[in-house]
């Protein structure tokens, strides 16, 4: 150790032998925590549940990841630790977090992982307008940054070497170049060659999806924690003795703040984006993440910076980060542009205009049951269907969201994506119904969490009346169901912001019949379950216009208390009942002679009899349609004693979505538009939509 410079009083020098990696056990008489590899893992176990019991605490003040990352870091600060006179106990936590396996494994993440991670921290707002802009300006940045930094490379090597070597790294930098493009690696910088060999993978699948599958988990869960519990535990708050230190610096970062703030605001508010969202946008440029701990750790290490300075600036990145995100959640809600001027609904739509309808598509298996309904929608050349196919897709190997139109290829290729063949089975539905229904096809690539904003967004700008989503179970072979919550979660967000009505497609049909079954059936058997409200009135509205299908047999089934048919089984007000009535009025006046069209009505006095009238229903129809929401029913709330009252489907849908629940009879559950501009009340509006068959 003779030829190792001297070290300053406060450093600490872990020595560690990697010969020791595996223990034989405890059993063998070895301690665990003597080895590398089992050291290592409880370390990381250790950073995983802290971070996650901060975060916990912290989530409901609507504080980030990162910030509970970097205060596990803070709590186990040996700089903490020794000012409560405990150096034992100092020595004894800064040893379990620092050898062995974590001592190298700081300086692997300290010396490498920067260069390869780069992310955005979380503000839930990615997948908006606000967003996608916040994503594409933070390029222009970051370009304009890596420009300035290349240059200033450039000249400390010329005045450290000399001329030539700086113009022998630029020829070296521009051959590595040429080489990644014909997929050879060579060495250089990580930083550099990870950036550009990052920019060479096409985005999206199937190689940078592949790619970010496999890493993405071992990045996010693995080295992240670690690498921001590190950083914390470099801060030492009591190593800032000199205030005016800390207030030049803060001054200079409060001056930054307010300096981007500006340049942030001024040229939108000249393109006369609203000033809340243009301060949201601002709020977002300035927000913090891994890449500006990166540049903190490396100045630290290459001693431009020293250890108050870095401390100072550590929290000045976890002050403003923790400002920043529950004040942009505060001042901007996507949501918010999703609520419509005009009513937006089938029973209000006028006779003879577009039927317009958006459907959502996960998978091929959804696609049979949609166009079924479709098949039965009846449309008219005086009232076509205009029709957006939206297929839904996780973001996976790419950086933010993308909303797409599909373009069609001049040649069929001979393997489709899943995309092209959802779209080619639609397209195919669109040819043998022309001129009567119109098809657009789009792909929206989001996480689960904000893939609703694609879903809503699309439906504003395309002005349509329906937007129909699958159910998030779907059942197949030997009556086995798979279940995936992230639907779920989806079709609730999609229900509670929608800018039209909603319906919910519940597939329960035989799934041995073909996956695109496109001729039209000989009898399809429709059946509207009316208890009361505004979404079984949406309900009927569209079972209204599927009556007119010369194939489609209408069974109207009227819900009302025994002994009392003129009492309503659905609370709500007045207006609601006058409204009930009077569409059961021009129902039954309308289709008084129809063969095709029956009308019943069933006397009950408990949920059971509901019940009962429920399960007979799956041997004699096709599609099962009801409103969604039935406030105030004593009779239906009984159901809700075996049935999840918070599921997306309703009390009743939840019945008829049971596993338990033997049919195959498909399931429409519809919701009438909840978001208008300025409606108090959902039964403003006394205009109903009357079909002219």
């Amino acid at each position: 150790m003779s030829n190792v410079p001297a070290l300053r009083a406060n450093l600490v020098l872990v020595c560690t032998t990697f010969n020791q990696i595996n223990s034989r056990g405890l059993y063998a008489g070895d301690d665990p925590l003597d080895y590398s590899v089992p050291s290592l893992l409880l370390q990381l176990s250790l950073i995983s549940v802290f971070t996650r019991i901060i975060q916990s605490l912290l989530k409901p003040l609507g504080q980030p990841l990162i910030v509970s990352q970097i205060h596990i870091g803070v709590k186990i600060d040996l700089s903490i630790v020794l000012k409560s006179s405990r150096k034992a106990l100092a020595v004894g936590i800064l040893g379990f977090f620092v050898p062995f396996g974590l001592a190298s494994f700081t300086a692997f993440l300290l010396e490498n992982l920067p260069g390869h991670c780069c992310f955005l921290d979380e503000l839930k707002i990615l997948n908006s307008e606000i967003g996608r802009l916040a994503s594409s300006s933070s390029i222009i940045c970051d370009i304009c940054h890596w420009t300035i930094l290349s240059l200033k490379y450039a000249l400390e090597l010329a005045k450290a070497k000399s001329v030539r070597v700086t113009l022998g790294s630029i020829v070296s930098l521009g051959l590595y170049v040429l080489v990644i493009v014909f997929g050879i690696l060579i060495g250089l910088s990580s930083i550099v060659a990870c950036f550009l060999f990052g920019l060479v993978i096409p985005d999206g699948p199937p190689l940078c999806a592949a790619i970010v599958e496999r890493l993405d988990c071992f990045v996010s869960v693995l080295l992240m924690p670690p690498f921001f519990t590190i950083c914390g535990l470099q801060m030492n708050v009591f190593l800032i003795v000199r205030l005016k230190n800390l207030g030049v610096l803060q001054l200079v970062v409060l001056v930054s703040f307010i300096g981007k703030i500006m340049g942030t605001i001024l040229p939108l508010l000249f393109w006369r984006v609203p000033l809340r969202d243009a301060f949201s946008l601002a709020l977002i440029m300035n927000s913090k993440g891994i890449m500006e701990l990166a540049f903190l750790n490396d100045f630290k290490q290459n001693k431009d910076m020293s250890e108050e300075n870095y401390t100072i600036m550590l929290i000045s990145v976890v002050v403003i980060t923790g400002v920043i995100s529950p004040l942009v959640k505060v001042l901007y809600d996507p949501s918010r542009r999703y609520i419509a001027y005009k009513r937006r609904t089938i029973m209000h739509s006028r006779e003879n205009e577009e039927f317009r309808i958006l459907a959502c598509i996960h998978s091929q298996e959804k696609v049979r049951a949609v166009i079924n309904l479709l098949q039965v929608s009846n449309p008219r050349k005086e009232s076509r269907i205009s029709l957006v196919i939206l297929h839904l897709t996780k973001l996976t190997g790419r950086a933010s969201s993308v909303l797409i139109a599909h373009q069609k290829r001049d040649k069929a290729s001979l393997n489709p994506t899943q995309s092209e063949r959802i779209f080619n089975a639609f397209e195919k539905f669109e040819q043998q119904n022309s001129d009567l229904i119109m098809v657009q096809c789009y792909k929206g690539i989001s996480p689960y969490a904000t893939m609703h904003n694609d879903v809503c967004s699309l439906a504003l700008e395309k002005r349509t009346a329906l937007i129909i989503v699958p159910f998030h179970k779907h059942w197949i072979f030997e009556k086995r169901v798979e279940t995936s919550y992230a639907y779920r979660h989806l079709n609730k967000n999609v229900l509670e912001k929608a800018p039209c009505s909603v319906g919910i497609l519940v597939d329960r049909g035989n799934t041995k019949k073909s996956r695109y079954v496109i001729t039209v059936p000989s009898l399809y058997r429709v059946v509207v379950l009316f208890f009361g409200g505004a979404d079984d009135r949406e309900a009927l509205s569209y079972a209204e216009r599927m009556s007119g299908h010369p194939s489609v047999n209408m069974t109207l089934i009227h819900f009302t208390i025994t002994g009392n048919s003129s009492e309503s089984i659905v609370g709500g007000s007045e207006r609601s009942k006058v409204l009930d009535a009077q569409i059961l009025n021009e129902f039954n006046l309308q289709f008084l002679h129809w063969k095709q069209v029956s009308y019943q009505e069933a006397e009950v006095k408990s949920g059971a009899d509901v019940l009962e009238v429920i399960k007979s229903l799956g041997r004699f129809y096709d599609l099962v349609m009801f409103g969604r929401r039935h406030v105030d029913s004593p009779i239906l709330l009984q159901l809700t004693k075996r049935n999840n009252v918070d599921g997306e489907l309703g009390v009743v849908g939840e019945v008829l979505a049971a596993s338990d629940f033997e049919s195959e009879t498909s399931v429409l559950v519809v919701q009438q538009q909840t978001r208008l501009w300025g409606l108090q009340d959902p039964e403003e509006s006394t205009h109903l939509r009357r079909i002219d068959l």
